[in-house]
């Protein structure tokens, strides 16, 4: 099992030039074919409000956003020669994550920014990242929007508690976990296996090649998990996080569980996440 399919959503964000360099490092390190996907919002002026402004008014926004797009897509094609990567641009018309959400289920990895909330991006809506990672039925990894991410997988942090969505992101992860300097599972406030022949995650890993290191913690009145989580991997300098998604979308609603509603908020690290 390996990466041979990546997407990376692409925006005017101005963010959207570091992920896409970071995609392109994954793509290169895995010989994978990386799709850079920019969603271009469906502008659409009634002929009430049209008659309110100049042409040449109307004629600005057009170019603004025809010129962002193009920004976009030289940085992308910059990312993809540095890297030395195989990738190709693809632009599509219309709702950002309804477009997103289809496309990503046809990638083996879906490469996402998380939500600045000191910045609005045209066409994009806020919860953008959980809407699709909940939605698609792969792994999403979602590159935080403050720092910088030289390295990505050398040293995994995963956080386990033995469900299926924790289950599954530590199976879609696996060619990362492989490929990893050191992995350290961690159980939080985890109960006793149920018997002593029961088998681990450890165990599990270690039939893939992984030597993984088996942690438990226990949270405090202090320290909630999302907030252990987070100073584990500092802790360790982790620089990737895989964790299951809990939760569910609907049409512009979300409802997620506590510990992951605090990782996407809160994120210090590139985060895999399966659902």
């Amino acid at each position: 099992m390996s990466f041979r399919d990546l997407l990376v959503h692409l925006d005017a964000s101005k963010h959207t030039a570091a992920r896409a360099a970071l995609a392109a490092r994954l793509a290169k390190r895995f010989k994978a074919h990386l799709t850079g996907l920019y969603v271009t919002p469906q502008i659409e002026v009634p002929p009430f409000l049209a008659d309110q402004y100049a042409p040449k008014d109307l004629d600005e926004i057009f170019a603004t956003v025809a010129f962002r797009r193009d920004q976009t897509q030289e940085g992308f094609a910059a990312a993809i020669r540095t890297a030395g990567c195989e990738g190709e641009w693809q632009e599509l018309i219309g709702d950002a994550e309804t477009l997103l959400i289809g496309e990503a289920r046809l990638a083996d990895l879906a490469i996402l920014g998380q939500d600045d909330p000191s910045e609005v991006v045209s066409g994009v809506a806020r919860a953008l990242p959980e809407h699709v990672a909940l939605a698609i039925g792969r792994p999403v990894l979602v590159v935080p929007y403050a720092g910088t991410f030289d390295s990505l997988g050398e040293r995994v942090l995963v956080a386990w508690n033995g469900s299926p969505p924790a289950a599954r992101a530590v199976n879609d992860a696996l060619p990362l976990l492989k490929e990893a300097k050191a992995v350290e599972v961690l159980e939080i406030d985890a109960p006793e296996e149920a018997s002593e022949g029961g088998r681990t995650i450890g165990q599990h890993l270690k039939q893939h090649g992984i030597a993984a290191e088996v942690t438990r913690l226990g949270t405090s009145s202090d320290l909630g998990a999302g907030d252990l989580l987070l100073s584990r991997a500092a802790d360790i300098s982790a620089d990737l996080i895989v964790m299951g998604v809990y939760g569910h979308s609907r049409r512009r609603e979300i409802v997620l569980g506590g510990v992951s509603r605090h990782i996407f908020r809160h994120m210090t690290v590139p985060v895999l996440m399966s659902h």
